[in-house]
């Protein structure tokens, strides 16, 4: 098929309109609504689909042919999914081009008739913030949820101290540093669980596996096992 000419500066009379939105969870229902809302208008009604992988830029008119192109050169064990993901399809008059990366999705639509590139930009909107998308960043990271976690727990020692709850005898002095402890590895896995919000996802075999103890990085677990411990300890420390 043709491929679509890249969009160059808008001509005279051309409306525009570009959406971002963050973090939009894809699978193969949902990138089938992008590419059916991009062609509907769009006259011959067909889009390119383009992904690069491991280097090579695999193209296709269509999800299933991309899928079987990525699938020939997946290992064993491999998810089925997507980095990236490029759709774009036009006629002389419109023209819509879909760019979705690790943690955006940006849709740039043009065409002569304003109200037409208007209503498909909520059109896309709507369907990028239905599959758990959002139009801002999501900016609260790990790290500063675990220094936000340990200044509160820091607050509450202090509080704990000036009543008399915690002194300096022993028992006192752990309580205090497992309630340091079990906040700022709260705000850490709190902040990780944000910042892969703020990932897209772009899955091509079905509906997306629900996320689980395999999902998780090294560090997650570790610090998982951690914060069960430190409340385990806590818990016992308490009611000595």
């Amino acid at each position: 098929m043709a491929i679509p000419p890249a969009p160059g500066p808008s001509a005279p009379g051309t409306t525009v309109v570009e959406i971002k939105v963050y973090g939009a969870q894809l699978d193969q229902e949902k990138i089938n609504r992008l590419i059916r809302a991009s062609t509907e208008g769009v006259t011959p009604p067909t889009a390119e689909l383009t992904t690069v992988w491991n280097g090579a830029r695999l193209r296709a008119d269509s999800l299933s042919g991309l899928r079987t192109a990525v699938e020939n050169r997946l290992e064993p064990g491999d998810w089925r999914r997507l980095d990236n993901l490029r759709i774009s399809t036009g006629d002389e008059t419109r023209s819509v081009v879909v760019e979705i990366g690790a943690q955006a999705a940006t849709v740039t639509i043009e065409s002569t008739d304003g109200d037409w590139a208007i209503g498909r930009g909520e059109q896309f909107r709507k369907i990028l913030q239905y599959a758990g998308g959002s139009r801002v960043l999501r900016r609260w990271c790990a790290a500063r949820l675990s220094a936000a976690g340990a200044m509160a727990a820091a607050m509450i020692v202090a509080l704990l101290a000036v009543a008399g709850v915690v002194d300096g005898r022993p028992g006192s002095v752990a309580t205090a540093a497992l309630i340091l402890a079990v906040a700022t590895i709260s705000g850490f896995l709190i902040g990780r669980l944000r910042a892969r919000r703020n990932r897209i996802v772009l899955w091509i075999d079905g509906p997306i596996p629900k996320p689980g103890w395999t999902t998780w990085a090294v560090g997650e677990r570790i610090a998982a096992l951690a914060l069960v411990v430190a409340l385990g300890s806590l818990v016992v420390n308490i009611l000595k």
